[in-house]
């Protein structure tokens, strides 16, 4: 979007404020080349600028206290309007070892051509709005595939992308019920995705989550796969999540 409106500093301005503060991080090892060719000075070094707030703060751990975990990343981005953080979760919170390894995602599909990156971040608001928003976004998920998930010819398989979602909604009920009553679990209930555009091998993108609504056990999620600018939404989900008695699933061992 750079690249195409790099002539143009008042549709720069737009395209680079449209984007997340993850992906503005992320956008700092790969916009030197576009960066380059731009003549606007100033919203060159305003780019800079903001990337470099982003990456420091996606890669500063905080130190370890009473209050923090040092596997814990808090981003927390002094721009202006901004009212909310995200904070990198840790696998190992959610799952034991053994389970871990075996995790569809974080075992035997993690790696080179594979579920290369699967980052989940949640989001932490700063300020208590008596006006509920529209839709509350309590997670995202950074994610890149490889070349060796596919269905069609150079295009991810629909399950894949269907473990995406259930994967990333699963992290979704960890934020909600952190709190909660630790021998309840949530299992997926069901889950119905609309496939909107060709997710194509080797491609970046983002699981947008969001949280409905919860009634009793019932937890109703909904989120969308799209690319890392918004611009193409590859699909939609929606989800119910029952709670569970944590014995009556999973083995005792």
């Amino acid at each position: 979007r750079l690249e195409q409106n790099k002539q143009d500093p008042n549709k720069l301005a737009i395209a680079w404020q449209q984007q997340s503060p993850i992906l503005r991080s992320r956008f700092a090892a790969g916009a030197k080349d576009v960066l380059s060719s731009i003549n606007h000075d100033a919203f060159k070094t305003r780019i800079l600028a903001s990337t470099a707030q982003c990456e420091a703060a996606l890669n500063h751990t905080t130190s370890s206290s009473s209050h923090h975990d040092s596997n814990k990343i808090k981003q927390e981005l002094p721009m202006h309007g901004m009212d909310y953080y995200y904070m990198k979760m840790n696998p190992d919170d959610m799952f034991e070892a053994s389970t871990l390894d075996s995790h569809a995602i974080f075992g035997p599909l993690f790696g080179a051509n594979l579920i290369e990156r699967f980052n989940v971040y949640k989001r932490v608001n700063t300020l208590q709005s008596k006006e509920q928003p529209e839709r509350n976004e309590i997670a995202v998920v950074d994610i890149k595939l490889g070349t060796r998930l596919n269905g069609h010819g150079g295009v991810v398989h629909g399950g894949i992308i269907s473990l995406l979602f259930d994967t990333a909604l699963g992290f979704a009920y960890h934020i909600c019920l952190l709190d909660d009553n630790q021998n309840n679990i949530a299992v997926t209930a069901n889950l119905k995705i609309d496939f909107r555009a060709p997710f194509r091998e080797g491609s970046e993108a983002v699981v947008r989550v969001y949280l409905d609504r919860m009634e009793g056990r019932k937890i109703f999620f909904s989120a969308n796969l799209e690319s890392k600018d918004g611009s193409v939404v590859y699909a939609e989900a929606s989800s119910l999540f029952i709670k569970v008695d944590r014995s009556k699933v999973l083995k005792n061992k």
